[in-house]
C-alpha cells in the first residue's frame, strides 16, 4: 500500500514537471489515494499501481501534444498572414518561439507535409481565389503572392490544379464580377 501511495505522489509531481496542470495532477493523485484506501488485497493495489503510471504518462503526453499542435497552428496562422511576403523557416520559428529544426519536424509530423509545401499550397489557394474574383493579370498575381517568377507560378499552379492559371480563370471566373 505504501508503495502505491508513494508512486501516486511521485507520479503527480513528475507530471507537473512535465507540464500537467498542478490542480489536475493533485486531483488525479487524490483519486488514486482514495482507490488505494478501498483495496482489500495486494492484487488490487498492484492493479492501481500500474494504472497510476499509465494515467500520469497519458496526461503528460496529451499536454505535450497540445503544446506541439499549438505551435503548428501558430505556424499555419503566420504562413497565412504572410502569404504575400518572403519568409523563412527561421522567421516562423522565431514568431512561435520554437527551435527551427524542432518546429520543422513537428510541423511535418502533424500535417504530413513540409512547411515549405504548406506555404506553397496557401499561396496557390490564394492565387486561385484571386483568379476567380478579380481581373488581375497572372504576372501580377505571381508577383503579389511572392512567387520567384511567373513561369514558376504557372508550373506549380498547373501541378496542383491540372490547368494553367489562365485556363482556371476561364473555367471558374464569377460572371457577374465587376471591378
Amino acid at each position: 500500500e505504501y508503495m502505491a501511495v508513494t508512486s501516486s505522489c511521485l507520479a503527480s509531481r513528475a507530471a507537473i514537471r512535465g507540464g500537467v496542470n498542478a490542480y489536475e495532477a493533485y486531483r488525479t493523485s487524490e483519486m488514486f489515494l482514495q482507490k488505494i484506501s478501498k483495496c482489500t488485497n495486494v492484487m488490487e493495489i498492484l492493479q492501481i499501481h500500474m494504472e497510476i503510471s499509465g494515467t500520469f504518462s497519458d496526461m503528460v503526453r496529451k499536454v505535450k501534444e497540445l503544446r506541439n499542435s499549438d505551435c503548428v497552428e501558430q505556424s499555419k496562422d503566420y504562413i497565412a498572414r504572410h502569404r504575400t511576403k518572403k519568409f523563412s523557416l527561421n522567421d516562423v520559428a522565431e514568431a512561435v518561439g520554437k527551435n527551427p529544426s524542432y518546429l520543422s519536424r513537428v510541423f511535418s509530423e502533424q500535417t504530413g507535409m513540409t512547411m515549405q509545401d504548406y506555404a506553397l499550397n496557401v499561396r496557390l489557394e490564394a492565387a486561385a481565389n484571386i483568379l476567380q474574383y478579380s481581373n488581375e493579370s497572372v504576372g501580377g498575381i505571381a508577383e503579389y503572392l511572392n512567387f520567384p517568377s511567373q513561369s514558376y507560378f504557372g508550373d506549380r499552379f498547373k501541378k496542383k490544379y491540372g490547368v494553367t492559371p489562365a485556363e482556371y480563370r476561364k473555367q471558374h471566373k464569377i460572371r457577374d464580377f465587376k471591378e
